[in-house]
């Protein structure tokens, strides 16, 4: 084959790769945005397009021969992982291929809402073991909803008693029960019962985990939504997170790097509602009671409850709509722990709705055909993407150390018919995801979770028990650095694999027999795989938290610290429910910390009493790092409504995907940003 004709496609789609990537940061570089999203259907079909021309030549020319031996069923077995993750991928260029923005139903719909006699709200927080720092905020946001007659009620599965005289204190409801069966449907349903017999009878009914934040609309913009939509049971709204994951805080991506659920709330789940499959995610949500009483309660037959009351709603009659707005901010699980417990639950409760429930091609139920294609999607996330990432970690190393292909071919037919659908898919998605989907970073996540995701498969569709809701802990902190080694286990065993693969593939003599056209390959494909496992690694090595608030960047915002008779103009450089950090436009006499509080006021009508900690000059000017004292309950909120109110206090992300790596190990190795 020519090499000419080889590069061609390669060097066309590489050209594209490095244009977009190059100029992404340029304000003429086309964006996604909803006007022109008819393109969605064209460029995927165009990816989908090049995905089969890569799949024709895969079944027809790379195949050898098939035997009943070791050899002869290895090629076949890679083929089959690898037919599926095709298969997954087909269906996300469906889904992405539209896309929803309903917040010009909502604007729309607002007058109307304030027009009419308000609905009544019951605003749920289902609780079970978070501590009052993680629980206030929560509470506190869901206070100062701008939307009338919306009660509060603190659902409490622990029994506990400074917790129901704190909801006495802030004047919200609490509930509890003798017991926990049912988990936190139960808990819901026990809640509703307990809010119906004191004698209020809502009409929807707001759902927040208890470490989740809302903005002061959210109640107000989900219900215009229900307005324009009475066919609407839930309508869901994305999770954002004011902390960084496991991830992007032990590989230091904080405000670099995406977390991992970006990609699911920001383009999968708008594209799922796009065509009529979106479904819950049991926070930020606020629920049509009707609804919840068509499908007689919360199920509580899956540790995902969630998800399985968007089915039976569907069934019902009712929808599920996805209003993509950052509504509230919540708490990711803040140890890699507790990150795969919550993963091995999701996948727990997706395997037990598709044994116990809607099997994708059963007729035992009514869905419709999208709702069994995104179900079987999901499930072969669960339980096919996460040995596949094992299988393509084996693959090299196998062939290194017994000379047993999986693909027959050269590396220039792998460049001629991989490569320009591989780069132009990594352009598109890196694209139209505005960054929010890094290729690495999801390999290293999938790793992670893989040994949790197997276990939970196997578990939920073969094994009768019954199996408990585990909590995700929230609100934990460190101080010192340690190792996951249940994470690092698996990981460490295929990083040294891997590695003896490479020597054997940089030492040729000790494989004179092997052919050498798949040598490059195989080379090229194990170098990634240890560069993988080696980032997978080192996201095992949990550096140590040591704030149990979120600081949030407040850069311009004024205000006046009352000194004595002195009102010294300040600059907010960040503030937290804890504390803030202030700048001065002087130097102050005297450093360090104090023992008398002074007044922080950012207007006559907002002021805190706040004690300075530490004090040092910086270019001249004083740095103050100063803690609130004595916060009434009326300032607390404004504190709340101060840092989440508007919805800025979430962790945002860059979108440099060619700088994220070369920025990462800048950060780890100079120790800091």
């Amino acid at each position: 084959m020519d090499t000419m004709v080889v590069l061609a496609p390669v060097m066309l789609v590489a050209g594209l790769l490095f244009a977009v990537f190059g100029l992404r940061q340029a304000r003429w570089v086309p964006q996604m945005h909803d006007e022109n999203r008819r393109l969605r259907p064209w460029l995927f079909g165009g990816l989908g397009l090049l995905l089969a021309r890569y799949v024709i030549w895969r079944l027809t020319q790379t195949l050898p021969p098939f035997g009943f031996s070791v050899a002869g069923l290895w090629p076949y077995l890679f083929l089959l992982f690898e037919i599926s993750s095709v298969v997954m991928t087909v269906i996300t260029y469906l889904t992405l291929s539209r896309h929803t923005n309903r917040t010009h139903e909502v604007e729309a719909a607002l007058p109307a809402l304030r027009a009419r006699p308000p609905y009544r709200i019951a605003l749920l927080i289902p609780t079970y073991n978070e501590p009052l720092v993680v629980l206030e905020r929560t509470i506190l946001g869901s206070l100062v909803q701008d939307y009338p007659d919306v009660r509060v009620w603190v659902l409490d599965d622990s029994r506990r008693d400074w917790l129901r005289d704190y909801c006495a204190e802030a004047g919200v409801g609490y509930g509890t029960r003798t017991d926990n069966a049912g988990a936190k449907a139960g808990n819901m349903n026990a809640g509703l019962a307990t809010i119906r017999a004191s004698g209020f009878e809502p009409d929807f009914l707001g759902v927040l985990d208890a470490d989740f934040v809302p903005t002061s609309s959210f109640i107000r913009r989900c219900l215009a939504l229900h307005l324009v939509h009475p066919e609407a049971g839930i309508v869901q709204t994305p999770q954002h997170f004011f902390n960084p994951d496991p991830i992007q805080m032990n590989l230091a991506l904080s405000g670099l790097a995406p977390d991992e659920q970006r990609f699911f709330f920001d383009e999968l789940l708008p594209g799922r509602d796009g065509w009529g499959t979106a479904f819950c995610c049991g926070t930020s949500s606020v629920i049509r009671t009707a609804a919840v009483d068509a499908i007689n309660g919360f199920p509580m037959d899956s540790v995902t409850e969630d998800m399985l009351m968007s089915m039976r709603m569907r069934e019902a009659g009712y929808q599920t709509l996805y209003l993509n707005e950052p509504l509230t901010t919540g708490l990711a699980p803040e140890g890699l722990g507790e990150y795969i417990v919550q993963r091995h639950r999701w996948c727990l409760g997706l395997m037990q709705i598709v044994r116990d429930h809607y099997n994708p091609f059963s007729r035992r139920h009514r869905l419709k055909l999208m709702d069994r294609v995104h179900l079987f999607d999901t499930f072969m996330y669960w339980a096919f993407s996460f040995p596949t990432r094992y299988v393509f970690m084996a693959a090299p190393v196998i062939y290194w150390t017994t000379g047993m292909l999986v693909i027959e071919a050269d590396f220039p037919s792998m460049l001629y018919y991989m490569a320009p659908w591989l780069v132009l898919h990594m352009t598109a998605m890196t694209w139209i995801t505005r960054g929010s989907l890094q290729p690495v970073l999801n390999d290293v996540t999938q790793l992670l979770i893989a040994p949790a995701a197997i276990h939970a498969t196997f578990t939920g569709l073969f094994s009768n028990e019954k199996h408990k809701f585990k909590v995700t802990p929230k609100g934990l902190t460190g101080t010192e650095i340690s190792i996951d080694w249940r994470a690092l286990s698996p990981v460490l065993a295929f990083l040294l694999l891997n590695l003896l693969g490479l020597l054997l593939a940089l030492t040729p003599q000790f494989q004179p027999q092997l052919d050498p056209a798949p040598r490059l390959v195989n080379l090229f494909w194990i170098i990634v795989n240890v560069l993988v496992l080696s980032l997978t690694a080192a996201a095992c090595v949990e550096l140590p938290r040591q704030r149990t608030q979120e600081r949030f960047a407040s850069a311009g915002t004024r205000a006046w610290l009352v000194l004595g008779r002195s009102k010294l103009p300040v600059e907010l450089r960040d503030l937290s429910f804890g504390g803030c950090s202030l700048a001065l436009d002087v130097a102050l006499a005297d450093s360090g910390s104090a023992t008398a509080a002074v007044t922080l006021m950012f207007s006559p009508g907002e002021t805190y009493q706040v004690l300075r900690m530490r004090s040092r000059i910086v270019n001249g000017h004083s740095v103050l790092g100063c803690r609130f004292v004595s916060l009434s309950l009326e300032q607390q909120q404004s504190l709340v409504l101060r840092i989440y109110g508007g919805g800025k206090g979430r962790l945002l992300h860059g979108n440099d995907t060619l700088g994220l790596v070369s920025t990462m190990f800048r950060r780890l190795f100079n120790a800091g940003p």
